[in-house]
């Protein structure tokens, strides 16, 4: 329980305390002996994978995935480069960066997993969240239901929250994506019939786009502002940018910034309904509203603005500032108890380092909370600025 909760709050010793045993593990069951070179790895890592296939199968057929994706070929790619990636470093690593680094692998991995899995599923946030579910109560058939719900109503509430801050873009997991055959095959027809239009138009306005003869440097400079500031045309994507054909459709379909994005937006039929000058401000609008995150607390001020009852039930039961207290309510509130004494519980999560790590988290969390907040004024707002260090 204590590993976990270090674990969880980015503490790297448990995983550098069990270095010998991983490395014994993984030298036994994964390569069953072998030496530990790359083609060894590489076909534990196939062994492994190849058989979850019916597993993946199973865990995605009650959801509905993005037309021409094999999900399930797409999961055992990526799972089969992680997992190498990760053997590689137990079986290898032999100093102190063992615990660190493979902490931050297992980190990526699931950042980019979830950001794979979101892509597959059209963005429905609802389904990766059933799926995450679905599987959590088939490999724990045999444990007590409460502690089920327990595990998945506390998993739904930290996805959402990693979901909100993910690390990884869409274009860093696109390499994973498996199409089915006759789909993939007519992307790439569709690319190379894209790829060759984009030739032939940076033909015809190479002579437009290139400096004249015998320009200095600070006038091409120049030149080349003045030509970014009114605005790549839609066929100018690839020219300008740099942008593969799939990234073009990406981002008009996605809304990426840049010229792409202005491209799709004047292909929205809204934008002809309305005064030029609004279309700018509804785009920034739609932008901002994709990246809404949740309702934060409601400030005292407000909450007394409501009747009685009302206030009640928004104000809940109020924060929870020690671990303990946290770790009490949620078990709860779901209506489980400790497999252990609760006084042997208790004395885990009063230990000085798991103290020290929660509140270095807590301090972390609300400092990026303020830091994020459009609407945090420092002039306003001063203990808070010298109590986070913000300017830090």
């Amino acid at each position: 329980m204590l590993d976990m909760v270090l674990l969880l709050h980015g503490q790297h010793q448990p995983l550098s305390r069990i270095q010998p045993q991983l490395t014994q593990f993984f030298t036994e069951q994964y390569l069953h002996g072998r030496e530990p070179t790359d083609a060894n790895i590489t076909a534990g890592a196939d062994e492994l994978i190849n058989g979850l296939e019916e597993y993946i199968t199973e865990s995605f057929s009650t959801v509905t995935v993005l037309e021409g994706v094999d999900i399930t070929q797409t999961n055992m790619t990526f799972l089969r480069q992680q997992f190498a990636r990760i053997a590689t470093h137990i079986l290898r690593c032999t100093d102190h960066t063992f615990g660190p680094h493979l902490l931050l692998m297992c980190n990526q991995a699931l950042f980019e997993c979830l950001a794979l899995n979101l892509y597959c599923l059209r963005g429905e946030q609802s389904a990766l969240t059933a799926v995450i579910n679905h599987r959590i109560r088939r490999m724990s058939a045999e444990v007590n239901p409460s502690l089920v719900n327990w595990l998945t109503s506390m998993m739904s509430m930290r996805l959402q929250v990693i979901l909100e801050h993910i690390p990884v873009t869409e274009d860093q997991v696109l390499h994973y994506v498996v199409h089915r055959q006759g789909e993939a095959t007519e992307m790439e027809e569709s690319d190379t019939q894209h790829t060759r239009e984009s030739e032939v138009h940076n033909v015809e306005t190479d002579g437009a786009l290139s400096p004249a003869p015998a320009t200095t440097a600070e006038e091409a400079m120049v030149s080349s502002r003045e030509a970014g500031a009114t605005g790549p045309s839609p066929g100018d994507a690839g020219a300008l940018g740099g942008a593969s054909p799939r990234e073009t459709r990406g981002g008009l379909v996605m809304g990426a910034s840049g010229g792409r994005e202005e491209s799709g937006g004047e292909a929205e039929p809204w934008a002809a309904a309305v005064p030029a000058e609004w279309v700018p401000i509804i785009r920034n609008d739609l932008l901002s509203q994709r990246k809404i995150k949740a309702q934060p607390p409601l400030s005292d001020a407000y909450l007394h603005g409501m009747p009685a009852k009302r206030r009640k039930t928004v104000q809940g039961d109020g924060p929870h500032l020690s671990l303990s207290e946290a770790v009490s309510r949620a078990a709860k509130s779901a209506g489980v108890r400790p497999l252990t004494e609760p006084e042997s519980l208790q004395g885990a999560l009063e230990r000085p380092e798991l103290q020290e790590a929660y509140a270095e988290q807590v301090k972390s969390d609300i400092k990026k909370r303020v830091r994020d907040d459009p609407d945090f004024d420092t002039e306003q707002f001063p203990n808070i600025q010298r109590a986070f260090s913000l300017d830090s």
